[in-house]
């Protein structure tokens, strides 16, 4: 998977350092989907829990501990959107 499919991607940044940036955009409450919602759109959530696994064996496999810096566009708030300043 990668970012033209779904909006998501993981990078080595540095040594044992990961980045993965999530496509949260489809979260948001302000998206609208022109069909019933799917379960894990893109097969974002899925592939996240599979970087992760990843992530741990090579973690384990005496490389030094592997780390993630996990980032997306929409913040995890109930609904951000309606913030006033």
């Amino acid at each position: 998977h990668n970012f033209a499919e779904g909006g998501y991607f993981m990078r080595r940044l540095s040594g044992e350092l990961y980045l993965i940036s999530l496509n949260t955009v489809i979260y948001s409450t302000a998206h609208r989907w022109s069909q019933p919602v799917p379960e894990d759109p893109f097969g974002q959530l899925r592939w996240l829990d599979e970087a992760l696994h990843w992530l741990r064996r090579r973690s384990s496999s005496g490389r030094g501990a592997a780390k993630a810096m996990i980032v997306g566009h929409i913040p995890p708030t109930l609904d951000h959107f309606s913030f006033k300043a």
